[in-house]
């Protein structure tokens, strides 16, 4: 749908913007343009041990939203319980963006829309995602979408379940 080179482009130029956000919170970030990705890790304020690795990838950039997932270490595995923060009881901002279901739930993020499998096909398409949800968060850039997605998870505390074969898991 859009051309790889012009997504390139939008990311970069949204990535000066992302790059200070990230380093006045003190997050790495990686843009890696031949994947179309951007990573980045996340430390709980009380568990500074166990990082949350944050990839966004951005095929077809600003036509259609970007997925966002927790993923491994290894940035291959994504959408298990292990890998998601668990959601929050009471934010002081109102309902989270993180749900049981270990998928982010707002409209800058494609996987949450009904035809990705996710809960929202009262949102329209993922294409929609500039207009959708209107009494949700919005985030329209990259620095945006991060800095909400940062804002939320600095309310959780530890994960939404136990890593398989775990005394807990």
């Amino acid at each position: 749908m859009i051309p790889r080179r012009d997504t390139i482009l939008i990311i970069e130029d949204e990535l000066v913007g992302a790059v200070a956000w990230a380093g006045r919170h003190s997050i790495p970030l990686e843009w890696r343009p031949d994947d179309l990705e951007i990573r980045a890790i996340l430390m709980q304020a009380d568990d500074e041990q166990q990082p949350f690795y944050l990839r966004g990838r951005f095929d077809d950039y600003r036509a259609v939203a970007p997925a966002w997932v927790f993923s491994d270490k290894t940035w291959q595995s994504q959408g298990l319980p292990h890998l998601f923060p668990k959601p929050p009881a009471n934010p002081p901002f109102g309902a989270s963006i993180f749900h049981t279901n270990a998928v982010i739930c707002a409209p800058f993020n494609r996987l949450a829309y009904g035809e990705h499998s996710g809960p929202h096909s009262d949102w329209g398409g993922p294409t929609n995602w500039m207009d959708a949800g209107a009494q949700y968060v919005h985030a329209e850039t990259l620095g945006d979408m991060l800095h909400v997605i940062y804002n939320h998870f600095r309310f959780t505390h530890g994960r939404l379940g136990a890593e398989p074969g775990t005394v807990d898991g």
